[in-house]
């Protein structure tokens, strides 16, 4: 194809492909979370990091002074356990208490989806989990998280859970 000035795009076209892209999102619009799906994607494959699956979610009631509701979310991959349950902290913020095998691992809470730079992404909460895979992140400004989990063996990949929102 030859292109000169011509071929130019001109006002009406623009209003065109204006027009068809307003209908396309119309008729069929993204679906929800798909950037970060595909962030998500990217970060296992640019990685090789391991991905870990949602094998239980559940909102439990808690017994409390008032009205609570915990989630609760199991993640299960090849070579982790990850069992999260998010409750509110009194001012409003997100605790997130949780249990990992193995132990001694640090698990990171990161705002959405990061995307292939995980390695260079800031998280807004970071914790050592102890001898019995216990961990504990509060005070948590952020309800749609990713977890990743980073060994000890910094030859180890890191394993990464899909965004989930509390």
């Amino acid at each position: 194809m030859i292109v000169n000035d011509d071929d130019a795009l001109d006002l009406a076209d623009e209003a065109l492909l204006t027009d068809l892209r307003e209908l396309a999102e119309a008729a069929d619009p993204m679906p929800a979370g798909l950037p970060e799906n595909v962030k998500f994607a990217l970060a296992v494959r640019m990685l090789q990091a391991e991905a870990a699956a949602i094998t239980h979610d559940a909102a439990l009631a808690v017994r409390t002074a008032g009205p609570s509701t915990t989630a609760s979310i199991a993640f299960s991959g090849r070579t982790v356990e990850l069992l999260v349950s998010a409750s509110d902290e009194p001012d409003g913020r997100l605790r997130i208490d949780g249990w990992v095998t193995p132990t001694q691992v640090v698990i990171e809470a990161h705002a959405g989806a990061v995307g292939p730079s995980i390695d260079r992404a800031v998280p807004v909460a970071r914790v050592q989990a102890d001898d019995l895979g216990r961990f504990v992140l509060s005070s948590l400004p952020e309800r749609r998280l990713m977890f990743v989990v980073r060994f000890a063996d910094p030859h180890q990949a890191p394993t990464i859970t899909p965004v989930v929102e509390f």
